[in-house]
């Protein structure tokens, strides 16, 4: 998944449980800042996102290249398509799509953070991720 003419990346291959689970349990995306690291191929190898939600805070982190634990989401990603679920009843559909809508914004922080020269590790704010 760290091919850049196919997409991937951390964020889109594990970053997905975090994020929604963030979304589901505090609201939706009010202001996140990015830090990561970029492959080779231009996509985001690992990233930690601190996020603030309307009366919480939270971070989390995807990596390629770390074993963060996310055992428990794959398991139920693999019951669900095992039970021929096309979504979890744990969390709707809502929160999903609220978590798609900032990956650009995070990963535009990265690719943003790269274009002004700092090299490999680099982040920016993202203000206003509502709508990616």
């Amino acid at each position: 998944m760290v091919l850049g003419r196919t997409g991937g990346g951390a964020l889109l291959d594990v970053g997905i449980y975090p994020l929604t689970l963030a979304i589901a349990l505090l609201g939706e995306l009010i202001e996140a800042h990015a830090v990561g690291d970029l492959a080779a191929t231009g996509v985001d190898a690992q990233m930690v996102v601190a996020m603030r939600h309307p009366d919480a805070l939270s971070s989390w982190a995807c990596s390629f290249t770390a074993d963060l634990g996310y055992r428990l989401e794959v398991r139920e990603v693999h019951r669900c398509l095992a039970d021929g679920l096309m979504r979890s009843p744990a969390v709707g559909w809502e929160s999903t799509v609220l978590a798609v809508a900032s990956f650009s914004s995070f990963r535009d922080s990265l690719a943003f953070a790269a274009t002004i020269g700092r090299g490999a590790h680099h982040g920016q704010s993202v203000r206003g991720c509502r709508g990616g």
